[in-house]
């Protein structure tokens, strides 16, 4: 049978919407940020051809109007995150900064977290980052960390399974991932969930303010966003979130309540209306 409205999950399958368009079925595409400059025709064709669209962040919906400069309807509605069984849990005596993303993006802002460290650990007695993920960047990183004289701080474990990243997400007192943009003013974090994640286990986030991640992070409510090009700005922020104990739990607790209004089941329900609307909208009612 022919359904009453299509969601297509990325702007490669433009073919599909023009089809099913043709078809007579309206089509809501969803767009992600690195999808939309990597394939401009194939964004310009989904657009021109789809009812409606839902991106990812408002960074991504302002990329899509810019290479498309299409006037279908987008809605900006973010990855959900799945909470944890476990409430958070305040640990006043942590001093672990977390990194939970793949060594294989420079952007992702390892190497600038690496230069600032150094001043971390002068700041702040007991201070460690612990890096989850793996890629081949590793190598370069651990070299770097053991010429800077804080190898012993620095602490990789490589890939590891759900329950043991939500452990270490869990115990640690700040999350950060500066993640920047490309010269050409594009990349980064198309949302950053990774954010989300963090904050759903009462961690509050130091990341970049550019891309997706000003989406994820609110600026001294859920966390703190810097210039994640600059290693003193960024080794500022987790040297006050480490020193101020009032200030990162208040933004722990503020991070976790935002984190609930990103669960899967309040996602999908606000998917779920634009699939309806445009649905109400084809049929004339």
């Amino acid at each position: 049978s022919t359904p009453d409205v299509a969601l297509v999950m990325h702007v490669a399958c433009a073919p599909a919407v023009s089809a099913l368009r043709r078809a007579g079925v309206p089509v809501v595409v969803y767009l992600h940020a690195d999808e939309v400059p990597a394939y401009p025709r194939l964004t310009r064709s989904a657009l021109r051809n789809a009812a409606s669209a839902i991106a990812v962040s408002g960074y991504t919906r302002d990329l899509a109007l810019r290479v498309a400069g299409s006037a279908t309807a987008i809605d900006v509605i973010p990855p959900g995150v799945d909470l944890p069984a476990l409430k958070p849990r305040v640990d006043h005596r942590a001093r672990t900064v977390v990194t939970v993303a793949r060594l294989t993006d420079e952007y992702k802002g390892h190497d600038v977290v690496l230069e600032a460290f150094s001043r971390v650990t002068a700041a702040v007695d007991g201070a460690r980052w612990v890096i989850v993920g793996d890629g081949p960047l590793r190598s370069q990183l651990e070299e770097r960390a053991q010429a800077l004289g804080i190898a012993d701080v620095v602490h990789f474990t490589g890939r590891v399974d759900d329950r043991e990243r939500d452990r270490l997400l869990r115990d640690a007192a700040v999350f950060v991932m500066p993640s920047r943009l490309a010269d050409s003013g594009t990349g980064g974090e198309g949302f950053g969930i990774a954010y989300l994640e963090a904050a759903a286990h009462g961690v509050p986030a130091v990341g970049g303010c550019v891309g997706g991640a000003p989406d994820a992070i609110v600026h001294r409510e859920t966390g703190l966003l810097v210039d994640p090009q600059d290693e003193h700005a960024v080794g500022d922020a987790i040297i006050e979130l480490l020193r101020d104990e009032p200030l990162r739990t208040r933004l722990g607790v503020r991070a976790r309540q935002r984190a609930e209004q990103f669960s899967w089941p309040v996602v999908a329900g606000r998917v779920e209306k634009v699939l309806g609307r445009v649905q109400r909208e084809q049929a004339g009612t």
